[in-house]
C-alpha cells in the first residue's frame, strides 16, 4: 500500500517500485505485455536521455504522441528530474501544437518519428528555437530515445529532491468558460490527483485476485495519463491501444480478459451499443 502522505510523483513512484513484483504485468498494449521491470527500465532509460539532453529542474518539455507505453516512461522521468510536462493530444494540428509550446516556453519537444517531419516544418515556419527529438529512430531524426545511453549511471547521478510546489504539468484547457487557457499544476496537485484515482479503485481492487485488468479507452494526454498512473500504482493492470475506437477496445477486453473499462463520457456513449461492463467513468 502506498503511503498517502507523499507529495511528489517521484516519491509515489519510488514507493510503488519498492513493493511491486518485477514480473507482474502492469500494461497490456495491443498484443504486447509490459511488466513492472520493463516499465522501470523504460523510466530509467528515459531519465538518462533527458539528463543527456540537458534537462534540469524547471525545464518545460512538450510532447505529443499517440497512445503507447513510452508516454508513461516519459512522464515519470520528467517528474523525477523536477521538469515540467506540456502534453498535447497527438491529433491536434501542428500549428496549434507549435503555438501552445511557444506560449508554454518549452525548450524540448518529443514526438513520434512519424510526426517529426511535419512538426519540424511547422516549428521552423514559426521560428521556434526548441529542440525536437523522437521516441524511436527515423531517417531524418537528429536524436531518439532508442539509442544506447548506459554511460549515464543513475546511481551516481545526484538528483535533488523535487519540491512539491514545482510545476509538473502545463495543461491546455477551456474549462467551463470555453476560452482556451493554459493551467499549471504542481507536483503536489498531480500527487493529489493520483491518490484520488487510487482511492477510487481501492474498493474495486481490495477483494479481488492479483492481476485485475482494466481497459482504458481515451487518449493519454493530460488527465488520461494522471488517471492511469493512479490506477497502475493502485495495483490495476491497464489495457490500452493507439486505436481508441469502441470495437477495438472490446476486442482487447476480450483478448486480455478485462474486468472493467473506463472512458470519457462521449466515448462511453458509443460503448452503450455493445455488451460490456462499465465500472468507472
Amino acid at each position: 500500500m502506498i503511503d498517502n502522505s507523499l507529495n511528489t510523483i517521484d516519491k509515489i513512484y519510488q514507493s510503488f517500485i519498492r513493493t511491486a513484483i518485477p514480473d507482474d504485468m502492469i500494461m497490456y498494449y495491443n498484443d504486447s505485455q509490459v511488466s513492472v521491470k520493463v516499465y522501470m527500465d523504460g523510466v530509467d532509460r528515459y531519465t538518462r536521455h533527458l539528463i543527456n539532453l540537458g534537462v534540469k529542474p524547471g525545464v518545460a518539455i512538450g510532447y505529443s504522441m499517440p497512445n503507447c507505453p513510452e508516454v508513461f516512461y516519459l512522464f515519470t522521468a520528467i517528474s523525477r528530474l523536477g521538469a515540467c510536462a506540456v502534453p498535447l493530444f497527438h491529433m491536434f494540428p501542428d500549428v496549434a501544437k507549435v503555438d501552445i509550446f511557444q506560449k508554454s516556453r518549452v525548450q524540448l519537444v518529443i514526438v513520434s518519428e512519424m510526426q517529426y517531419d511535419s512538426f519540424k516544418a511547422a516549428s521552423e515556419k514559426a521560428g521556434c528555437q526548441y529542440r525536437i527529438v523522437t521516441t524511436h529512430k527515423g531517417s531524418a531524426c537528429e536524436y531518439d530515445f532508442e539509442s544506447s545511453i548506459d554511460h549515464i549511471d543513475l546511481n551516481s547521478y545526484y538528483m535533488n529532491e523535487v519540491s512539491p510546489d514545482m510545476p509538473l504539468v502545463i495543461a491546455s484547457s477551456s474549462g467551463t468558460t470555453g476560452i482556451p487557457k493554459l493551467v499549471a499544476m504542481t507536483q503536489a496537485n498531480i500527487a493529489s490527483e493520483v491518490y484520488a484515482s487510487i482511492d477510487l479503485i481501492t474498493p474495486i481492487n481490495s477483494n479481488i485476485i492479483k492481476g485485475y485488468r482494466y481497459s482504458i479507452a481515451f487518449p493519454l494526454s493530460t488527465s488520461g495519463i494522471i488517471t492511469i498512473i493512479g490506477l497502475m500504482f493502485g495495483g490495476i493492470s491497464i489495457i490500452f491501444s493507439q486505436d481508441v475506437s469502441p470495437l477495438r477496445f472490446l476486442k482487447l477486453m476480450s483478448q486480455w480478459k478485462a474486468e472493467g473499462l473506463t472512458a470519457p463520457l462521449h466515448t462511453l456513449n458509443q460503448f452503450c451499443h455493445f455488451p460490456c461492463w462499465i465500472l468507472l467513468t
